[in-house]
């Protein structure tokens, strides 16, 4: 899963932002085998209305870490916007403005 999504927020969001080339190719593909891995997970993990990745009612680490994952794909929405936003703190922050 991290592949995948490393893969979409690369030529969708970083690589445009960069001026690097991006293959729709591979984002159709990235996105094709992303839907069947989070369509996996609610069948087989998520079955019979399961909160939680392990059947528990509370989260675990593996629950943690798939939102993480999963939350990074936002970045593919809004990519310039929240791109310019964190270099524009990483130059304040190093105080090269």
């Amino acid at each position: 899963m991290f592949v995948l999504a490393a893969t979409l927020v690369m030529h969708t969001a970083l690589a445009p932002f960069l001026g690097l080339a991006t293959s729709p190719h591979v984002v159709k593909q990235a996105e094709k085998l992303l839907m069947q891995s989070l369509g996996r997970i609610e069948s087989v993990w998520l079955k019979d209305d399961a909160k939680f990745l392990l059947g528990s009612p509370q989260p675990s680490i593996a629950d943690l870490s798939l939102v993480c994952e999963i939350m990074q794909l936002e970045v593919c929405v809004f990519p310039v916007t929240i791109l310019s936003a964190v270099l524009t703190c990483e130059i304040v922050l190093s105080g090269n403005m």
